[in-house]
């Protein structure tokens, strides 16, 4: 219960700092609200216009970062029996209840919209209406450069926060429970807002040299040849107009104000959707490499311009900087060679020539299965739906990202499964299954593994309905294999009484034309639910997997095993592949210095949030934020007050090199500081003898480190499994469709002790009896497999939409809901155009389910 309290600590201190900023954006534009923020800054800084942004903007942020940092840790979403009873998760489940039942979904466009788009206008007008009520004179010169100063000042204060959503592994997006895919939309609004304000504000002032002053604009850009040597300081330039601000530092001023315009709008044209999508390798280096020209310009543009990016920078820095430098220390330090990730399996699926039917034309793209080996840490922080990002630098300079699972058979793997799309997947298949090489030739590529990223709480989310349908495309089936198997474990613990939650029925549809690759989810995956069977029979409970064969003969599935084994444990040896020349099954020598021994299992970052289980574990991480963060802020002010002068511009760029420094040597000790306790057996927050206690499985068994459950409630979309940041990518993207609210056995999202979870999790390992019975194809093709309360079928042909949402009204219920579930829950993972045709289909069952629609279960998507 403490670990939920602090949680909502860290998020009521996030959102206060949020509204502080917001109250600021609304009301310090104003006569009353400049001269109070003024006053309020006087009383703890000198220059009490500098102070403003600090109090307002940076200290906010950082506190946030900080107290998440350290608050936020790993749930443990496991229900047990005696979870429910106490009364304030008794209150928790009925507060949850009338939230999902009148709260709207968030829309994060909209929510941008609302609280940052429409915010930044009301200060823009504030401004403008503050300078024409104030002067008598307000002459079109004047209108023009004040109207062009409040679009600039709205730009800062946009890009105060325009960071925060893209660092990785941030604590105030996980406190929140936002996914960065997600979450970067608030990053595309404010960098909408923050072109508008910036060419706003250089269109503007351009206009009144041009059409006011009668100046050359060229000459006003680019400073005269004895301003850029510093033996001319004296120099002064002469303009057409008196009145115009024609020193060497103005010049510089314009110049840096042009440069960063030129920088925003080159950011900007890689940034539409056609170009991301298409090029997405020239959108990733625009932004790598202009980005930070943009924020050193801007930076010298405008003295007080460091103080409205430093809480921004500062925040990204702290988030990011620690995660560089642990993968320059792991990767680059030691031996290259040998840090690479450890590949114990690769398999090629490889799909048949024509999988579209006989007419199609469609060429077939085969799967690539890439296992790999994981330590003791990464399977504990795994949560089923999660991604990693897999760098190849012989590949590609980009990291690209995939769904990772669970390997069923094997605790100490995980595996990644993808379609051979795009480039980088294309090329990727090439090194790994080279055309004209033997197995002893044969040399992996190097291969780095950022994890994790996306949602802690899928299985939180499925569990808060009483009936699920999964709909997955194609290869878009991987976000939910994980989720499947924790599933049927929750399921089989009900069954004995173990626990205690509403989730009734769960159904996934598959749609896919590619038999083989049905074939190796279904070996790999869909077989040891079906072998697991249940205890007793347990009729509230069932998992129906429905699989729909598009553009293939009846009977196709199960005929032959069409996937090559180049690099696995178990395969035979010296059959050889005559299209690919190399060995199917075959081994590669672990004794050769390019073999997979080279490699090392995959360890996710340890400065992230989640990655730690309690609060006294988090102390190291939460040391390296606050350090970074608050060390940083004091050297941004003090340089800024000792080295930065209103008419000089090159001082201000030390402040960037200062931070930059400082971060990297921050997370340089941090990592030497956190490799050192590892060494030498020190830890914070438990014993290391009690961790080497449970990895030598005293009371637990291994099964029970293999499937930690889903963690902390977060509303997401994510891209999976393919290049989606390529021109042929299929677009799969995974949607939470919720129908209906929570019922009250969604008290389980709570935590729970971990001695529990331990418990849980070593009965979950309970092996069961296999009962199993297999049908024959009907007239119709349809092969069914059954268990106690899993039930497999196999279907030809593509479903409707309606038929996928079926299942809402073929439930057991009460009559009071007139045959239909209370409850339900859509999730989808596919294709676009597959996933809108049923959003569609859900909103027209909606419309006839007029007594639930009434009530606020209108499907919508979170």
């Amino acid at each position: 219960m403490m670990s939920s309290v602090n949680r909502w600590f860290a998020i009521a201190t996030v959102w206060l700092c949020t509204g502080w900023s917001l109250v600021y954006l609304l009301i310090s534009a104003t006569s009353g609200g400049k001269s109070w923020y003024k006053h309020v800054s006087s009383k703890f800084f000198d220059d009490s216009k500098g102070g403003v942004p600090i109090i307002a903007l940076a200290i906010p942020l950082l506190l946030s970062a900080t107290i998440c940092s350290l608050l936020v840790v790993t749930k443990s979403d496991v229900p047990n029996a005696t979870s429910i009873s106490c009364w304030p998760r008794q209150l928790s489940a009925q507060f949850r209840q009338l939230y999902d039942r009148f709260h709207i979904p968030l829309d994060l466009n909209r929510a941008a919209f609302i609280f940052i788009f429409i915010p930044c206008m009301l200060y823009v007008w504030a401004i403008v209406n503050r300078h024409a009520s104030g002067s008598h004179n307000w002459d079109i010169d004047d209108k023009l450069m004040d109207i062009g100063n409040a679009f600039g000042m709205m730009a800062m204060i946009a890009m105060s926060y325009f960071l925060v959503p893209v660092a990785r592994h941030g604590p105030i997006l996980a406190a929140l429970g936002m996914n960065p895919a997600v979450a970067v939309q608030l990053h595309i609004w404010t960098g909408r807002i923050v072109i508008l304000g910036v060419v706003l504000h250089g269109v503007l002032h351009m206009a009144r040299w041009w059409f006011i002053s009668g100046e050359n604009i060229i000459s006003m850009l680019v400073p005269p040849k004895p301003c850029w040597t510093s033996a001319d300081t004296d120099f002064e330039p002469e303009c057409v107009d008196s009145d115009s601000d024609c020193s060497c530092y103005d010049h510089f001023r314009n110049l840096t104000g042009f440069l960063a315009l030129v920088a925003l709008l080159v950011i900007g044209v890689s940034s539409i959707g056609y170009v991301r999508r298409a090029y997405y390798s020239i959108f990733y280096m625009v932004h790598i490499a202009v980005g930070p020209l943009f924020l050193l310009v801007t930076i010298l543009h405008w003295s007080k311009m460091v103080l409205f990016l430093c809480p921004s920078m500062l925040y990204y820095a702290a988030c990011t900087a620690p995660v560089l430098m642990e993968r320059w220390r792991k990767y680059r330090l030691r031996n290259h060679k040998k840090n690479g990730l450890k590949i114990s399996s690769l398999k090629e699926i490889r799909a048949a020539n024509n999988t579209g039917g006989p007419s199609s034309g469609r060429l077939a793209r085969s799967c690539v299965d890439l296992t790999f080996e994981v330590s003791q840490e990464a399977i504990q922080q795994y949560r089923c739906g999660q991604y990693v990002k897999l760098s190849v630098p012989e590949v590609s300079a980009l990291s690209h990202p995939f769904t990772v699972n669970r390997v069923p058979a094997d605790p100490t793997r995980m595996r990644v499964l993808f379609r051979v799309v795009g480039p980088f997947t294309s090329e990727l298949k090439i090194r790994l299954f080279p055309a004209s090489s033997t197995l002893e030739e044969h040399a992996l590529p190097h291969m780095q593994m950022d994890a994790f990223y996306g949602t802690q709480d899928r299985l939180a989310q499925v569990l808060r309905h009483d009936t699920v349908v999964f709909v997955a495309g194609g290869i878009g089936i991987t976000p939910y294999l994980s989720l499947l198997h924790e599933i049927h474990t929750l399921f089989q613990n009900k069954a004995q009484g173990n626990t205690s939650f509403g989730t009734k029925k769960v159904v996934l549809h598959w749609i896919c034309r590619d038999v083989d690759l049905i074939k190796f989810i279904h070996d790999e995956y869909f077989l040891p639910i079906l072998h697991s069977g249940a205890s007793g029979q347990n009729p509230s409970c069932s998992i129906q997997i429905v699989i729909h064969k598009t553009g293939v003969d009846k009977n196709s599935i199960g005929n032959q095993k069409s996937y090559t084994d180049t690099l696995t444990d178990d395969a035979p040896l010296g059959t050889l592949d005559a299209e690919h020349g190399q060995s199917v099954g075959e081994s590669l020598n672990v004794a050769s210095p390019n073999n997979l021994n080279d490699g090392m299992p995959l360890v996710p970052t340890r400065f992230s949030s989640y990655s730690k289980q309690s609060i006294t574990e988090n102390i190291p991480y939460f040391g390296t934020v606050a350090s970074i963060s608050w060390v940083g802020l004091f050297v941004t002010w003090w340089m800024y007050e000792n080295f930065v002068h209103k008419h000089s511009i090159r001082e201000r760029g030390y402040i960037v090199v200062a931070i930059v420094a400082l971060s990297f040597i921050f997370a340089y000790i941090a990592n030497v500081a956190m490799d050192a306790t590892t060494t030498y057996g020190l830890c914070f927050g438990r014993s290391v003898f009690r961790r080497r206690r449970r990895q030598r499985g005293d009371g637990i068994s291994t099964a029970a480190w293999w499937s930690p459950l889903a963690g902390d409630p977060s509303k997401d979309s994510e891209h999976f499994d393919s290049d989606d940041n390529e021109e042929d990518s299929p677009g799969m993207v995974m949607t939470d469709l919720s129908l209906q609210g929570s019922p009250n056995e969604s008290a389980f999202a709570d935590e729970f002790q971990e001695d529990s979870r331990d418990q849980f999790l070593g009965e979950a390992s309970i092996p069961y009896e296999k009962n199993t019975e297999l049908s024959e194809p009907n007239e119709e093709g349809v092969t069914m497999e059954s268990t106690n309360c899993v039930t497999m079928v196999e279907k030809e042909g593509r479903p409707t939409a309606h038929s996928l949402i079926q299942s809402f009204e073929d439930t057991n219920n009460d009559s009071s809901s007139g045959g239909r579930c209370e409850h339900p829950g859509l999730f989808m993972c596919g294709p676009s155009a597959m996933m809108e045709d049923i959003k569609d289909a859900s909103k027209t069952k909606c419309s006839m389910w007029l007594q639930q629609c009434s009530v606020g279960s209108a499907p919508h998507i979170t």
